[in-house]
């Protein structure tokens, strides 16, 4: 006896498709009064940019919130020469409240490291390869000279060994070192580097190195409003 078995499967899961995901448009128009014409630009993001520029923002409104930003005492420090006696430091003043140092430090850890998505110089240049022109592009670097200590270089340079203490590189070493990491090559290399300085005392310069980044990027979060359109142009 012949039998025979027919088999039909049938799927009845609807297959969509592909979910198309729409670009972030952006239109900018500026008339600055020092300015002899009037800045139009647009132009467009992708998903992917436009959610880590909602990160950034988020991340920099965090940031604000930190109490050392508004503390009365934010470390000071005096050096004098001698002849005799040679470099010596004097009345260097830590902020009171080191507590509220860290906070400030963990919120800005996510803008700062070179790891993360949303930090300072990828947003940065992220805005700059849209926004081409060179009022915007000018504006950026300025940020970016802030960001980078080179503002706080053309007042002083304390320099060790021929080293540049006040700078972005060196400050990076410190936070690898003592704040974020525990690098035993960072950490002796620091300590090299203050044979002569009290690590206080370049406590308070990279404090204030970090204070200019922290202004850079509330800097950097008002322009990204206004390409979002969350903010009016004031620019």
């Amino acid at each position: 006896m012949n039998r025979t078995c027919s088999t039909s499967i049938r799927n009845n899961r609807e297959i969509k498709p592909p979910q198309k995901i729409m670009p972030h448009k952006y239109q900018l128009t500026l008339d600055h009064p020092e300015l002899n014409e009037i800045i139009s630009l647009s132009g467009e993001f992708t998903d992917d940019e436009w959610e880590i520029l909602e990160v950034f923002l988020q991340y920099s409104d965090e940031l604000s919130k930190a109490k050392f930003l508004s503390s009365e005492e934010q470390g000071s420090f005096r050096i004098s020469w001698d002849e005799d006696k040679g470099l010596t430091t004097t009345a260097t003043t830590l902020p009171p409240d080191w507590d509220e140092v860290i906070v400030f430090l963990h919120n800005l850890r996510p803008l700062i490291l070179q790891n993360e998505s949303a930090n300072f110089h990828k947003i940065r240049n992220l805005l700059a390869s849209k926004l081409d022109h060179s009022y915007f592009k000018n504006l950026l670097e300025q940020h970016r000279q802030l960001y980078s200590g080179k503002v706080d270089q053309a007042i002083f340079q304390l320099k060790i060994n021929d080293m540049l203490i006040n700078c972005e590189e060196v400050l990076s070493h410190w936070l690898n070192a003592h704040e974020y990491h525990t690098v035993k090559e960072k950490r002796e290399l620091i300590e090299n580097l203050h044979q002569m300085l009290p690590l206080d005392a370049s406590k308070v310069v990279f404090l204030g190195l970090l204070l200019d980044e922290a202004t850079a990027i509330f800097e950097l979060a008002d322009l990204v409003q206004v390409v979002m359109n969350k903010k009016k142009v004031s620019i």
